[in-house]
């Protein structure tokens, strides 16, 4: 499995897939890839674009690469984009679920919720395992209002990683939502016993 880098704020995280030297890119699309990374990381996002499409240009029509235009376009909130870029990359590999993660997540941004359910199931189909798949699906979930599923999601993605602060935070807020007051400030404050650096900052 490639190495991917998590983008996190108490939303969706997204999934941007770092470059190693076991990519298959040639020296030259290597440093247009790791220029895209560079980029992103400053916030530089049409610059980033232009680095990645460099890397198609040479002839690499690779689903990293794909993957991490979409997530810019995510950014950007060019969502359609996002979205065709996710596809792109889906059908270069199939298998990879990250990427129904990131695809997940634009097709809730675009009001899709079936498929948006869709997305993450295949995502849990290929690897039951990952709680990003779990608190994304939550995030979803709330969106559409299904507040007990999203308990599920994210109690399912606690379960996996009890030392993520985000999906206690975000289920603290379900809970509130549902006048369980007692539970959601339990809940609110693991998450800043996890991450104290929320406790003043309006999330």
């Amino acid at each position: 499995m490639q190495k991917y880098k998590h983008y996190l704020t108490l939303s969706f995280i997204l999934i941007f897939i770092q470059f190693k030297p076991a990519l298959a890119l040639d020296d030259k699309a290597g440093d247009y890839f790791r220029q895209g990374e560079n980029l992103c990381k400053e916030g530089k996002y049409e610059l980033a674009l232009k680095a990645y499409n460099k890397v198609i240009e040479l002839n690499l029509d690779d689903f990293k690469v794909h993957t991490n235009i979409g997530n810019i376009f995510m950014r950007l909130g060019e969502y359609d984009l996002a979205l065709e870029a996710y596809d792109k990359a889906i059908k270069l590999n199939s298998n990879y679920y990250p990427l129904y993660i990131n695809k997940g997540n634009v097709l809730d941004e675009l009001g899709k919720y079936d498929l948006a359910q869709e997305a993450y199931n295949k995502a849990i189909e290929l690897n039951p395992n990952d709680y990003n798949i779990y608190y994304n699906q939550g995030i979803a979930l709330e969106h559409q209002g299904k507040y007990d599923l999203a308990l599920k999601a994210y109690d399912k993605a606690i379960k996996l990683e009890n030392n993520f602060f985000a999906p206690y935070y975000r289920k603290g807020g379900v809970l509130e939502r549902l006048g369980k007051h007692d539970q959601a400030r339990k809940a609110y404050n693991k998450a800043i016993e996890l991450n104290p650096a929320i406790k003043n900052k309006n999330l």
